[in-house]
């Protein structure tokens, strides 16, 4: 029997099929059975189910994964099994390991109007700003205005938002 985390066992029969289920490519061993979207091979094993990596790096190391810890792939390959491209990490420790091989990206930066939050035109923020600008309105009155609150009024006469143009 192999405890592959406090959750979840299988038998070593069950892990027997999963090698049968895969083949070598290059360095890598892919399971080639089920696989979820994300390319994660997984086997239902009594009701349960359990992703094979997990199971291929508990069996390979003879000890259950420890609570909130990650199996992740040096190489990358959701559905490699191979022991020596599987460590165990946190979350942080993933998107460190992400970001290290160049795989990140940041989410685009929409501003002004073009940000699906945005409750004023462009053209509106820059009648504001002179407005503000040109002094004798109070924010509050300006906020009543343009249909926003006092402190967007605020954020955008001290630069804190930044409209398209900006």
């Amino acid at each position: 029997m192999i405890r592959v985390d406090a959750n979840h066992t299988i038998t070593d029969a069950r892990f027997s099929d999963i090698l049968r289920q895969s083949i070598r490519v290059g360095e890598c061993l892919l399971f080639q059975g089920y696989r979820i979207p994300e390319g994660y091979g997984r086997i239902e094993f009594k009701c349960q189910q359990i992703y094979v990596h997990r199971a291929a790096y508990a069996e390979h190391h003879r000890r259950p994964i420890p609570p909130g810890l990650l199996i992740c792939h040096t190489c990358d390959t959701p559905n490699c099994i191979e022991p020596a491209h599987l460590f165990a990490g946190t979350n942080i420790d993933n998107v460190a390991d992400m970001w290290a091989k160049g795989r990140g990206s940041k989410p685009p930066v929409h501003t002004g109007e073009e940000n699906p939050n945005a409750t004023l035109s462009d053209k509106q923020v820059a009648d504001l700003r002179a407005m503000m600008a040109a002094g004798g309105t109070k924010q509050r009155d300006a906020a009543a205005l343009f249909g926003v609150s006092q402190s967007t009024v605020w954020r955008l006469t001290h630069q804190k938002v930044r409209a398209h143009h900006d």
